[in-house]
């Protein structure tokens, strides 16, 4: 394999490896919402994130596709980050009519330089 290939090789390895330290997983329905957990397991704090949440139907169809950005306002001063390194948080979202089950995936994420 020539030295092009293998760089190619080895950016997307690295890029598939970033994304798993990064979890977010669907928990539960409850009460209208829906609970998705984000985990932070990286050693640098996660400055924003974006996330497409699909909502299904009891028969596995997509009700509805919902694309969501997250991070801190900048305006404040304190320069906090959307997650810090090694932390958890979790986020609610009102649920469509008719939704049983929903699915996410990162869509995009940034680290605090």
């Amino acid at each position: 394999m020539n030295k092009s290939k293998t760089l190619i090789v080895i950016l997307i390895l690295l890029s598939a490896c970033t994304k798993n330290l990064i979890n977010v997983e669907f928990i539960e329905i409850k009460n209208d919402t829906a609970r998705f957990d984000i985990k932070n397991h990286s050693e640098k704090d996660l400055d924003r994130i974006t996330v497409k949440i699909m909502y299904l139907n009891e028969n596995n169809s997509v009700i509805l596709t919902d694309t969501i950005s997250y991070k801190m306002n900048k305006e404040d001063e304190s320069n906090k980050p959307f997650l810090k390194a090694g932390e958890e948080t979790f986020i609610i979202q009102k649920i469509p009519n008719n939704c049983i089950l929903a699915r996410i995936k990162i869509l995009d994420m940034g680290f605090t330089k």
